[in-house]
């Protein structure tokens, strides 16, 4: 018994408990909505599902999130209504204008943050729509629907918290663990097979693992558990990991060089096997007195000559920077966990200078999501006012939770034809218990041994990514069709029209997002990834040092969203494809902003050649930017080529082989012709 109360649980055990936790809490809801005569417990009931995550700092986040958004939606309702109930087209525009800002401003936040703004402006839908036929009930119900979702969100967060709560900092270090793992099994892979190195898949991979583990790091101040909530470690953490990638594909993209040349010599071959032992060595590590010490460039020893020669230098030193940063990444991630660790002076550094990072906002984007949002409402008005009809406020209440709930995806038309779909599967359901089944019992007792299976099924798919959507729309659903309250009242009458209407709702907010709101995935790509080429030409052309850790942290979200579409769409031009690999546009950049800090300390001869690597950098990201193919390729190759000359007579010197690494991953990811020529065309 003692293994399964350890901190790292079996999957299936952490399941279990969760889908439990969340079913005692559903009922703890329940009967305190009943003991204190709440109008619609079945608030409380579905708020709990909203806001269940396996993991604790999470449901304490959304609990949070929510709570805030229901407050402001619903002091905003309380507002509107009274003075515009006598005028429905006004009171609509209203509704229809503050939704749409909402949704807009949620599609700007793409961190978890972005739940207050969707859910403040929904609920002023749902509360304004159901009071209009008696606005003397607006504040009522307000109130109501505050403190149901109150309910339901204080007892989700209370009992996840106590109920084998799941440690964020844990499942932060198993992840951790998954990323070393696996950059250790491809290092071992790289020494069996170096012809195989260059693995696109295992860099995919590795390239959701890194973005999953950023969303999680947002649930840390939520923590109650021994975790520290030091902003500075976890902003250094996410910085480290953000680098393992660029990192990892340098050295690939070196080795798939000498393997192409005259194949990987002893010297390298002895430093990549070391490499992989420490690897290993950190990922069996357990604590920060297990973790081997920083490596320094100055204890590699290179034996090539000529470019082969600085490909090995280059590949050896990104090695290295690698395996430094995995260290780093395994020592924050320990005093993240509540350990005393002491750091070297440039991470001491690094914690201390960190800054928020602002992620990739895309304002077209969320342009379009409100002004979707806000057609949805208007027109379902206008159907409800034109045919009088008596649901009609419920069709309303649903064209905007749709069009709010999938604002920022590239086809929410798809995602609520699918959440329509599970409406339909799970009414039947709730007509059976809410026509068949509640009429038999009598008592709390009863009703919740009747509705624990079905309770728990739906937890337990909660705890599935692949169908937590589907659950979420299934529990939701029963739990609305089923209306608990008081006292027993059966009209199927009113429950099949309140559900036709609330299909309907969601129709009209497919048609309209088929018109405003469907976007070709690969097209929204460019678009992302042109925005990237813009920053690393402006980057390369200005010479100046932005906060790199910032503009690092951005480039690789943009890289994670653009891989994202990618990888979901079947037919893919392959030049287009490659015209959007962000992994390498990061790459440049890194490699850019080391050249400019080498140029502020070189000689003149030394400056010039290296500025005159950066005007070819920047002249190809322009180029690129603006969709038009390229004739800069003879320039950056010749310009990289003399910059290399310039820095191999010291060769030896820690500055200048930072700078032979740069110019040399430039050469490497910069100096094949086809590179320079992307589908422009497509570009929008």
């Amino acid at each position: 018994m003692s293994h399964l109360l350890s901190p790292r649980r079996s999957a299936c055990f952490n399941k279990l408990t969760f889908a439990t936790g969340n079913v005692a809490a559903i009922f703890l809801a329940l009967y305190i909505a009943f003991a204190r005569n709440l109008e619609r417990p079945y608030w409380a009931m579905f708020s709990v599902f909203i806001v269940a995550k396996p993991l604790a700092g999470a449901v304490r986040s959304k609990a949070v999130f929510r709570l805030v958004g229901t407050l402001v939606g619903a002091s905003v309702a309380v507002f509107l209504v009274p003075p515009l109930v006598q005028s429905p087209e006004l009171l609509c525009a209203a509704m229809a204008v503050w939704v749409g800002l909402c949704v807009c401003v949620a599609v700007l936040d793409r961190t978890p943050r972005n739940y207050v703004p969707t859910l403040a402006g929904y609920t002023v839908a749902i509360i304004a729509f159901s009071v209009v036929y008696n606005p003397v009930t607006v504040f009522d119900t307000a109130v109501s629907r505050v403190e149901e979702i109150s309910l339901g969100i204080v007892c989700a967060a209370l009992i996840h918290s106590l109920f084998f709560p799941r440690n964020t900092a844990d499942e932060l270090n198993d992840r951790l663990d998954t990323a070393i793992t696996a950059i250790t099994a491809w290092i071992d892979a790289a020494i069996r097979e170096p012809n195989k190195a260059d693995n696109a898949a295992a860099a995919q991979r590795l390239t959701q693992l890194m973005t999953n583990l950023h969303t999680a790091y947002t649930y840390i101040p939520y923590e109650t558990s021994n975790v520290r909530r030091s902003t500075q470690l976890v902003r250094t953490l996410q910085n480290r990991l953000a680098l393992l990638l660029p990192l990892f594909s340098n050295v690939q993209a070196g080795l798939a060089e000498l393997t192409a040349a005259d194949g990987i010599n002893a010297s390298v071959q002895a430093h990549m096997e070391r490499a992989a032992d420490i690897a290993r060595r950190m990922g069996a590590a357990r604590s920060a007195a297990d973790l081997p010490g920083p490596i320094a460039t100055s204890q590699l020893a290179f034996a090539g000559a000529g470019w082969a020669g600085q490909v090995e230098q280059a590949t050896l030193v990104n090695l290295v920077e690698l395996l430094n940063a995995l260290r780093d990444c395994r020592l924050l991630a320990y005093a993240i966990n509540g350990k005393r660790i002491s750091f070297d002076a440039q991470l001491e550094r690094d914690i201390k200078a960190s800054a928020g990072h602002p992620f990739h906002v895309d304002r077209g984007l969320a342009l379009q999501s409100g002004l979707a949002v806000a057609a949805a409402i208007l027109i379902a008005c206008a159907v409800w006012i034109g045919a009088a009809w008596p649901e009609g406020g419920v069709a309303v209440q649903f064209a905007a939770i749709g069009c709010s709930l999938f604002a920022s995806m590239d086809n929410p038309a798809k995602l609520i034809r699918s959440a329509i779909f599970g409406i339909v599967v799970a009414l039947p359901i709730g007509a059976v218990f809410e026509f068949a089944v509640l009429p038999r019992i009598d008592g709390f007792v009863s009703l919740a041994l009747v509705l624990a299976p079905m309770l728990l099924l739906f937890s337990y798919m909660q705890t599935i990514p692949k169908l937590e959507g589907a659950a979420l729309v299934l529990a939701i659903t029963f739990s609305g069709s089923l209306a608990l309250q008081q006292s027993y009242t059966s009209d199927f009458a009113s429950f099949l029209n309140v559900n036709s209407a609330e299909i309907a709702g969601l129709l009209m907010a497919v048609v309209v997002n088929v018109v405003f709101r469907t976007i070709d995935p690969i097209r929204h790509a460019l678009r992302i990834s042109r925005k990237g080429w813009k920053e690393v030409g402006a980057l390369a052309r200005r010479r100046q040092l932005p906060d790199l850790r910032t503009w690092t942290m951005q480039m690789f979200d943009r890289h994670g969203m653009v891989t994202a579409r990618v990888s979901t769409h079947q037919a893919v031009d392959r030049r287009v494809s490659a015209s959007m690999d962000g992994l390498k546009d990061l790459r440049v950049g890194l490699d850019v902003a080391a050249l400019i800090t080498l140029s502020n300390t070189s000689d003149e001869s030394e400056r010039r050649a290296l500025n005159n690597v950066l005007d070819a950098v920047a002249d190809v990201y322009d180029a690129k930017a603006a969709g038009a193919s390229s004739d800069h390729h003879e320039k950056l190759v010749t310009s990289i080529d003399d910059g290399l000359a310039q820095l191999s007579s010291r060769a030896t010197d820690n500055s200048a082989l930072k700078g032979i690494t740069a110019l040399v991953g430039l050469r490497l990811d910069l100096g094949s012709e086809v590179e320079l020529h992307p589908a422009g065309a497509l570009i929008v």
